[in-house]
């Protein structure tokens, strides 16, 4: 039985979708595992973070956003805590939010006038981002 150029046979198909399987499995995190380390990756793991000059790995997360000059101020608040912290611009001006004259100050000062624009297109630019950083010891 002769075969035509073009037509796959059963063996083809069944060859090509083992090499697929294989090549995802040597893939997978277990894997690469077995790879650096087998048993003792975890220890290997923990003695590379505690030696001097490893990398230090930070986990970056965009948590909100806001979009609105309300969304600043509720921002500024945020960060100073409701007045416990006090804020310092990049002038080197410091304010104290608890007070209701430097709270206003501070609006002033840390909205800009690009954040004030009303945008009439449906969606507008984010104007103040919430992240969060966790890093290691």
């Amino acid at each position: 039985m002769s075969k035509r150029i073009g037509e796959n046979s059963d063996d083809e198909y069944k060859a090509r979708k083992l090499r697929g399987k294989q090549e995802q499995a040597r893939r997978t995190p277990y894997n690469f595992k077995m790879r650096n380390g087998g048993a003792k990756y975890e220890k290997k793991i923990q003695s590379r973070m505690l030696q001097k000059g490893a990398s230090r790995e930070v986990m970056v997360k965009i948590t909100g956003s806001a979009n609105r000059p309300r969304g600043v101020k509720n921002e500024i608040n945020y960060i100073a805590r409701e007045g416990e912290i006090t804020l310092r611009d990049n002038n080197g001006v410091e304010y104290h939010i608890a007070d209701r004259e430097q709270q206003k100050e501070a609006y002033e000062s840390l909205i800009d006038d690009e954040d004030k624009k009303q945008y009439t297109h449906d969606r507008s630019p984010n104007l103040v981002h919430n992240m969060v950083f966790s890093s290691p010891k």
